[in-house]
């Protein structure tokens, strides 16, 4: 290779014994330079510098910082960063680095092969699909600059600025839609990488430095966003429910008390209310209210809003209280307004579109009953490498992780049945209920105790609504109005971190 043409970045991230093969493997490439940037110059082997090509530049650690640094000194045209991660054949750099050097790409990142998708790099993977969703370059899938190497022009470097490789979504976002050429490349080590305790060491219920770092710097970016990324909102009336709260006098809508259901103090003393939002769904609705009745509920609310057959009288004859309206109040709406009107401490949200079973309601109930605060239903039955390439899976997966709960994976208040203590409910106030997952962030941050209570598989269950599931290479409406939903729940993070430093990175 043209040494006129490539200079290497090396980034010391890790102590490693490959590190001398990584920095010799580099000087195969015939580079220009090779700018090894560390926090510690005097570990620095004496035959790399004696190599005219190789720079060792002093940087003080702060992780990524070294991308600018080295940025700034490179003379070539074409930059490799690479980390101290591994020693990276020269074959293999040399395959990974040919569309940029045949001018066929601006940048080439790196994605990592799903199926050998372990432990928390799933979370790199996540955000990546995620960010790649966001820009709407959903052929990169979960490629990223956190995925090492990578490679870039330095025409590309300079016209997004140096700067922002100090934060490498930040890069990444104004890359991926600044009109250049960007690719991936996958990757495949095929062999564990060196494992730092420094970087990545931490319980299995809190976050990493690593991962904080990464978590805080895709949160700037979508901090300064539009409000939720410009993503749809499914049509939801938020200035309906806005009215309400501000006065329930000035909106009018029919209610129906339904009978009382029998109570054998299943939960020590408190009240159940079932809460069943619907929407022209008279050929299940009493079916869902009949497996419902058997978990004995104080009462079972079915917030009927723009239908237009018999959901509502279906309801009623089934012992349910009904709050009718007019017109559609949009998805997530009809649960907060029936958490609004719920007598019981315990509310239980269910879907009007498929029955599940009294069996597998109950947990839900007894769990709160038993202190939790937020029930969740378990549904992480799909695969790591489905939820890296699904980005409203990834979604899922990253939020909980911002809130420190990636035992919680990718379960979230989307998903029915889950279970909400009304105490909790009340701490954040019911309107957060039309958007599931700032909810969740929202209890989060507020101490609430969430967990699992039981699993579900309700993919089976759910409805396909072609409309809504179907799509061609962009994002469907359904995953759309879920990435906006999550963008949503960032963005109040993002606002909550400024004014309490919520997430120190």
């Amino acid at each position: 290779m043209n040494r006129k043409r490539l200079s290497v970045i090396v980034l010391h991230t890790a102590e490693n014994t490959r590190t001398s093969k990584l920095i010799a493997n580099c000087l195969r490439l015939d580079p220009a330079e090779v700018i090894f940037v560390t926090p510690k110059p005097d570990q620095a082997r004496e035959e790399w510098k004696s190599d005219p090509r190789v720079q060792v530049i002093e940087q003080p650690f702060r992780l990524f910082m070294g991308w600018t640094v080295g940025a700034k000194r490179a003379t070539g045209n074409t930059l490799l960063f690479i980390p101290t991660d591994d020693e990276w054949d020269q074959a293999a750099l040399q395959r990974f680095l040919m569309p940029i050097l045949y001018q066929q790409a601006d940048a080439v990142l790196a994605k990592e092969d799903h199926r050998r998708n372990a432990g928390r790099k799933l979370l790199v993977q996540a955000w990546g699909q995620l960010l790649n969703g966001l820009t709407g370059s959903m052929q990169l899938q979960t490629a990223s600059l956190y995925l090492a190497p990578f490679a870039l022009t330095k025409e590309a470097v300079q016209r997004i600025g140096e700067a922002h490789l100090a934060n490498p979504a930040a890069f990444h976002y104004k890359l991926c839609n600044s009109g250049l050429s960007v690719v991936s490349q996958m990757i495949d080590l095929g062999r564990a990488k060196p494992y730092s305790p420094r970087l990545y060491g931490c319980l299995h219920t809190e976050l990493s430095a690593y991962e904080k770092e990464l978590i805080g710097d895709h949160l700037a970016v979508i901090g300064h966003l539009p409000p939720r990324g410009a993503f749809s909102d499914g049509g939801r009336k938020r200035a309906w429910i806005n009215r309400l709260e501000r006065n329930p006098a000035a909106l009018s809508f029919s209610f129906q008390q339904g009978r009382s259901f029998v109570r054998r103090e299943l939960y020590q003393g408190k009240r159940l209310s079932v809460i069943i939002p619907a929407c022209n769904e008279a050929a299940t609705i009493q079916q869902v209210i009949g497996e419902a009745a058997q978990i004995e509920p104080a009462e079972i609310i079915v917030v009927a809003n723009g239908s237009t057959d018999q959901t509502a009288a279906l309801a009623r004859q089934a012992g349910a209280s009904t709050l009718e309206l007019s017109v559609p109040l949009g998805v997530d709406c009809g649960r907060a307004l029936g958490a609004k009107y719920a007598t019981g401490e315990l509310l239980l949200f269910v879907d009007a579109d498929f029955a599940i079973p009294a069996s597998d309601l109950y947990p839900f109930a007894l769990a709160l009953s038993q202190g939790i605060d937020l029930a969740l239903n378990d549904t992480n039955y799909y695969p790591p490498a489905h939820i890296a390439k699904t980005t409203s899976l990834a979604a899922r997966y990253a939020l909980n992780a911002l809130i420190g709960r990636t035992d919680l994976g990718v379960s979230s208040m989307l998903t029915v049945p889950f279970g909400l203590n009304k105490n909790a409910l009340e701490a954040i106030g019911w309107p957060r209920l039309i958007c599931p997952p700032l909810a969740q962030t929202a209890l989060s941050l507020a101490g609430c105790a969430i967990s699992h209570a039981h699993r579900v598989e309700i993919d089976r269950l759910n409805r396909f609504r072609p409309e809504k599931h179907l799509t061609v290479d962009t994002l469907s409406l359904a995953a759309e109005q879920i990435v906006g939903d999550h963008m949503e729940a960032f963005q109040y993070f993002y606002k909550k971190q400024e004014v309490y430093g919520i997430l120190e990175h």
